[in-house]
């Protein structure tokens, strides 16, 4: 239905997050990017890119450190 676990809608935007989560590479992931890193990172969301069923909000991919792309961005914030 489009809803974020939180229920949250059109969460969607031109471009998947880049976090500073880090995280463990999946073996699938190991084998799409073909690299030989130790630090891989949490990307989170959809993009323009991504098909209909991994458009969500929710979506989490395990990527390397050096990963690039067009539709990935990342949000400035900071803490209180």
């Amino acid at each position: 239905n489009g809803r974020s676990p939180v229920g949250a809608l059109q969460m969607i935007g031109n471009a998947k997050e880049f976090t500073a989560d880090p995280t463990a590479p999946t073996a699938l992931a190991i084998r799409n990017y073909a690299v030989d890193e130790t630090a891989w990172y949490a990307v989170k969301g959809g993009s323009y890119k991504s098909r209909l069923a991994e458009a969500v909000a929710f979506a989490v991919e395990p990527v390397p450190a050096s990963y690039s792309g067009p539709d990935l961005g990342f949000r400035c914030a900071r803490d209180k």
